[in-house]
């Protein structure tokens, strides 16, 4: 079984599943069978993944991206169930942009909301949003603005979103008919994180310098928004400690709170789309491959590298991991390898500019090695 995550801002997970049966082949040639399963946390190729499995309609929508410039982007609606998927970091990620762009108090979600909103439009009964990978960290409210949420000052007149009047909305209201189509429509946040909203282990404070946030900038949102939930009355009782509930940069809470989202692990989105469990009873397999760009403590805290540990270690199958680099002694961990990209003879320029040979040689090598 192959079923590595993307190698963040290098490879993609299925470039990586190429790349690992292309060294696979250079060993046992024909003479080996694999199952691929590109893995997604809810961020980046979040489409990609649920599209692999159940090919269904990709609804075309006109949105914005983080700073609310036009581009095309688009959602799966599966007409069978009623449900559309959205992928916040197809509209709004990080990947779209440039170092240099990146602005953490301009960024905004209002081009997802776009698009539940045209979701909304089509009457879905069921709206997945796989969120990770964004620019921003405006606790979903551009997202909620865009999707037809009113904010109002303390004077209830009507007031935009941006970071600089968080402190000036006071209130929201929203339209009968969008409260009607909210009401019949379940939302579900598909996230690996556990960081709440604010903190030291906030959505500002792990997130926000890869977002172009210095220090005292994200000590201001995480402050700011720490005072917004405290005062503000939200349509649905929240717990300010949510776990979870900084991913996105908040987005996951203001899911939360606006329209009463459940939360689902990424790994058991991806395992109840794949029928993880019972491949791994029905099938023979001999090994589990799997990997990400950096290996460290994080990878094993409920996220897929994590699960498949376990799962691994209770269908006793071995488990390869490939990583561009490890932070992370696997030496303990019962069945399980880990094979590095960079090394001696391979720079960090590489690793990140030119990954799918070197994926495929260190798989090549590692099974040669076994032989």
């Amino acid at each position: 079984m192959i079923i590595p995550d993307k190698f963040k801002g290098s490879i993609d997970a299925i470039q990586v599943s190429k790349a690992i049966k292309n060294g696979l082949a250079k060993v046992y040639g024909t003479e080996f069978t694999s199952i691929t399963i590109p893995a997604s946390d809810g961020g980046d190729g979040f489409l990609d993944t649920i599209f692999n499995f159940k090919p269904m309609e990709k609804v075309s929508v006109r949105s914005l991206n983080a700073f609310q410039v036009p581009i095309d982007s688009y959602y799966l609606l599966d007409t069978e169930t009623n449900t559309a998927y959205i992928e916040l970091s197809n509209t709004v990620g990080i990947r779209h942009l440039k170092v240099p762009e990146l602005n953490i108090l301009k960024a905004t979600t209002h081009g997802v909301g776009l698009q539940i909103a045209h979701a909304l439009a089509e009457g879905v009964s069921s709206i997945y949003i796989g969120l990770g990978g964004s620019a921003s960290n405006d606790m979903g409210l551009g997202l909620l603005e865009a999707l037809g949420v009113i904010f109002l000052d303390a004077q209830q007149r009507r007031i935009s979103y941006t970071f600089d009047q968080l402190s000036q909305i006071h209130s929201f209201t929203l339209t009968d008919f969008l409260k009607d189509k909210i009401n019949h429509c379940s939302f579900y946040a598909v996230n690996d994180v556990l960081n709440p909203l604010f903190g030291p282990t906030g959505a500002a404070n792990t997130y926000g310098p890869q977002k172009g946030g210095t220090k005292e900038i994200v000590n201001r949102l995480d402050i700011s928004f720490k005072e917004f939930t405290t005062r503000f009355n939200f349509p649905y009782s929240h717990d300010i400690s949510l776990d979870g509930g900084g991913s996105a940069g908040g987005t996951a809470y203001g899911l939360k709170v606006f329209l009463n989202a459940q939360f689902i692990n990424g790994f058991d989105f991806l395992s109840n789309i794949a029928c993880l469990e019972d491949l791994l009873v029905v099938e023979k397999f001999d090994c589990v491959i799997s990997g990400e760009g950096s290996l460290d403590n994080t990878s094993f805290d409920g996220k897929l590298i994590g699960r498949l540990v376990g799962l691994t270690d209770e269908h006793d199958l071995p488990l390869l991991l490939v990583c561009g680099q490890s932070h992370y002694d696997a030496s303990a961990i019962t069945n399980t390898q880990v094979v590095e990209l960079l090394d001696g003879e391979t720079s960090m320029i590489q690793c990140l500019t030119d990954p799918f040979p070197l994926i495929e040689n260190k798989v090549s090598h590692f099974f040669k090695s076994l032989s």
